[in-house]
């Protein structure tokens, strides 16, 4: 890499040296030298920058290639199919749908929240350990940024879960709910991936041991290590911090027990 600035280096102290030989104009010998090192050094510096920048452009790309991928859902592995599609047995969910109202049109679960932060929320009535899921999701109206979507896992008793939020301004966070106290893990953090307004998410996130993983549109956001919760539900929500007449669309939860 240091052989494409050679030249630049050696040109630069040639002429630097031919220039100190003999006076600039009405310049003494002693200031031609001292411009000579200011020009030495403005090139060093020069220099030292570019092979910066391609140090650093090659460590993103190997940081890049070195992401864990998502992670996969097939149908002949997902526990379930499709919420209120394939899979038609709603009695295996729980939900908690206060101020909340929502409808199944073709396969879509839609959802209005009708009261400023409350929360719709589904739960398969089935305890896991580690547990992989998906889910595609959008919001429709209230104040951009202002409604989270979310997948979930380990949840018990309304009152501790892992939760992986997006929101429709691009932004995500993992937080955990441990005996009915909420603790922010992963603080709100803006990636272009995630889409913006009214279009589609999809939402993956991976429970595994200690090690909680997030994704959205297949590319990987965040992992955080934690060992609060061990085992419980999983599930997704969607609901509102201040704004009202909110709609949600959820569609492919799957999930699968590694």
């Amino acid at each position: 890499m240091m052989k494409r600035y050679r030249w630049l280096l050696g040109l630069s102290i040639f002429l630097s040296l031919i220039s100190a030989c003999a006076p600039f104009g009405e310049l003494t010998i002693d200031q031609s030298i001292e411009l000579t090192v200011e020009v030495i050094e403005a090139d060093l510096s020069a220099t030292v920058e570019a092979l910066q920048d391609e140090i650093g452009a090659a460590e993103n790309a190997s940081q890049v290639a070195n992401l864990p991928p998502p992670p996969e859902i097939t149908q002949r592995d997902a526990t379930l199919l499709e919420l209120f599609g394939e899979y038609t047995d709603t009695n295996h969910w729980e939900s908690a749908n206060d101020y909340t109202s929502s409808t199944v049109e073709e396969g879509v679960l839609k959802v209005k929240i009708i009261e400023a932060g409350w929360t719709y929320n589904y739960q398969w009535k089935e305890q896991y350990s580690d547990t992989i899921m998906s889910i595609e999701a959008r919001q429709i109206g209230g104040i951009p940024g202002d409604g989270i979507m979310s997948v979930t896992c380990r949840g018990n008793d309304d009152k501790n879960e892992y939760a992986f939020y997006i929101s429709n301004d691009g932004w995500y966070r993992i937080s955990k709910q441990v005996d009915g106290e909420w603790i922010i893990l992963v603080d709100w953090k803006s990636n272009a991936a995630i889409n913006q307004g009214a279009a589609w998410n999809t939402i993956q996130a991976s429970c595994i041991g200690t090690t909680l993983s997030m994704w959205a549109n297949d590319t990987f956001l965040v992992s955080v290590e934690d060992k609060s919760l061990q085992t419980g539900f999983v599930g997704f929500a969607g609901g509102t911090l201040e704004s009202n007449k909110t709609n949600f669309e959820f569609d492919n939860f799957k999930f699968k027990t590694p």
